[in-house]
Parts: structure tokens; sequence; C-alpha cells
């Protein structure tokens, strides 16, 4: 495995362990055995794309989330190289779950 997809690999499972903190049932998706639609994390409530590159583009894998979702809302978890784990949602999903809602 190249370099570039044994750290994004190892992004997922990271993410996957952290999600599992609030969603037991989180785990690394199956995109790995070829199904490029599925998400990086699987078992919550989200269409979870992870990113870890030097610059992630969020918009791109934003665009890559909601193509690929099947009715989630979709969230991107990112980290460039030596930056913070970041959380991107789209503005009326993140309004609607601090109105009370669910989306």
């Amino acid at each position: 495995m190249i370099a570039t997809k044994k750290k994004g690999a190892t992004y997922e499972r990271y993410v996957a362990h952290r999600m599992a903190e609030v969603w037991p049932d989180a785990k690394r998706g199956f995109q790995f055995r070829g199904g490029d639609e599925a998400p990086d994390v699987t078992g919550t409530p989200y269409h979870i794309e992870a990113k870890h590159r030097r610059n992630v583009s969020i918009q791109a894998a934003m665009q890559q989330a909601i193509a690929d979702t099947n009715g989630q809302p979709p969230v991107v978890i990112s980290r460039d190289n030596h930056g913070e784990d970041l959380v991107t949602m789209r503005l009326d999903d993140w309004l609607t779950l601090h109105k009370g809602g669910t989306i």
C-alpha cells in the first residue's frame, strides 16, 4: 500500500475509534473493499468522509460526501498535516441540530 493510502486508512480507523465514543457501532466503512460510495466511517447517523492530507480541500471532500450519501447528512472530518481534527457540515444541517431538530 502506498504511503498516502496507508495514511488515509490509518486516519479512517482513528476517526471510527473516536466516533465509537458516542456511537459504539462506529467502524471503518467498506470502501476499501471496492464500495466507492460507502462512507469512510459507518455506524453513525452521518455520512462521514475522513480526510488526512497535507492540505485538505474541504469543498471537494464535502462534494464527495454529498454525492455519495444515501440520505444521511454529509460530514467531513479532516486534518491537515500537523493540524487539528476538524468537523465540517452544511450550515442548514448544523442549525437544525442546534434548534433541537434531527437531520
